[in-house]
């Protein structure tokens, strides 16, 4: 059973998810989630994804070569 801990930045961005519960369902990454200077995630350490933003702010998954909106 999951037992998450949620941290914010100053602000509404989130900054770590951990997980005091078992090791099965969230998988803990490690470091901190990071932003652009609009405020767009860029690193998920808990995926291990890494994310950029195409001109009209189409999310792109750059660890996965896809993308999705």
């Amino acid at each position: 059973m999951d037992n998450l801990t949620y941290k914010y930045n100053s602000g509404n961005q989130l900054k770590t998810v951990t997980d005091a519960g078992t090791t099965e369902g969230f998988k803990q990454g490690s470091g901190d989630y990071l932003y652009d200077a609009n405020g767009n995630m860029t690193v998920d350490p808990n995926k291990g994804d890494s994310y950029g933003y195409t001109l009209y702010l189409i999310t792109l998954c750059l660890d996965q070569l896809s993308y999705f909106h």
